[in-house]
């Protein structure tokens, strides 16, 4: 006490506030009850009590959600872990993509190949038949065996899927064809496959050869791009179409002659 009193006289004898800038440490004093703890709160009670607060941290989430969130952080903290999965993906949907494109080359050479060799097949069976309805009649007949025995050949390719009582059964089930089937048929094509036209196959309508209603499947067997034209056309029922193998369509037209197309060699 007599420190600030000669404080306070001295700033007296300058002429200056004698309480201005004057900061005094006064030793704590015994607390009064009734006034409780420090800062308003009631005696015995912490500013933070335990589990309440801003200091305290709640985890929420499943474990699943935890981990996720941890692999974020340590795939966030090392983008050469991102790059990775990245790359891994990417070269996973390229090798699929070749794997696809191989797949309908060889599908198109296969039915190339079948389309010369059955044109010779069947221009022979007809050669010397002169009355129209005798070689409709005989075309028709030859092509319907013809299916018939490479039938067999051609199933392992077909799409299938399984009923609910557990059956597999031949075909896409549903009318539309899934996308990855009509990109394998565009890309088989190239065209409509009405002799003559020559339309993208990917400006062309997916025909079910042998319609679906009754009883045609949705299978590349079944299936071929035919412009809107075309499509109309066939559906007039004046032109017979026998759909040999995948890709190669035998055409009857009303005046008993026939095409057979195919992929271009």
């Amino acid at each position: 006490l007599d420190f600030v009193r000669a404080l306070v006289f001295q700033a007296l004898l300058l002429g200056q506030d004698p309480f201005l800038g004057v900061v005094v440490d006064l030793p704590p004093g015994p607390a009064d009850p009734a006034d409780g703890a420090p800062g308003g709160l009631p005696a015995g009670q912490d500013e933070c009590p335990a589990g309440t607060g801003t200091d305290t941290q709640t985890q929420t989430g499943t474990p699943d959600q935890a981990e996720a969130a941890a692999q974020d952080r340590t795939a966030a903290a090392n983008p050469k872990v991102t790059a990775a999965a990245v790359n891994a993906k990417t070269l996973a949907k390229i090798a699929a993509d070749l794997d696809a494109e191989a797949q309908v080359a060889a599908d198109r050479a296969v039915a190339a190949s079948l389309t010369a060799t059955l044109r010779e097949a069947l221009t022979d069976a007809t050669s010397g038949v002169e009355k129209a309805h005798e070689r409709v009649w005989l075309i028709a007949e030859a092509a319907h065996r013809i299916r018939d025995t490479l039938t067999a050949l051609k199933i392992p390719g077909c799409t299938t899927h399984t009923t609910r009582d557990g059956q597999i059964m031949h075909g896409h089930d549903g009318y539309r064809p899934p996308a990855t089937m009509r990109r394998a048929i565009q890309a088989r094509d190239e065209r409509c496959m009405f002799p003559g036209c020559r339309r993208p196959s990917l400006q062309c309508d997916l025909d079910h050869s042998v319609a679906y209603h009754v009883g045609g499947k949705t299978c590349a067997c079944n299936m071929a791009a035919l412009c809107r034209h075309h499509h109309r056309c066939k559906g007039t029922g004046r032109w017979t179409l026998i759909h040999l193998w995948p890709g190669v369509l035998l055409w009857i037209t009303p005046t008993a002659h026939w095409y057979l197309t195919g992929p271009d060699p």
